[in-house]
């Protein structure tokens, strides 16, 4: 497998994935992702995840593979 340097987030325990985006509003989103984050784009949602407050809850990062 080869790595493509994408990442979702995931709510910890849970079937919930962060997106943010013009196309899929943003917001916690059940059972499968509908948008990965490059590395730098990454750094930039957990910091916004974290000064919303929404940081508190237990995430995941899965980095995806092709």
């Amino acid at each position: 497998m080869d790595r493509m340097h994408l990442f979702v987030i995931k709510k910890a325990d849970q079937d919930q994935y962060w997106n943010c985006s013009t196309v899929h509003g943003t917001g916690w989103h059940p059972h499968y992702p509908k948008q990965a984050f490059s590395k730098s784009e990454l750094a930039v949602e957990i910091s916004r995840l974290a000064d919303a407050g929404l940081g508190k809850q237990r995430i995941e990062v899965i980095e995806l593979h092709a």
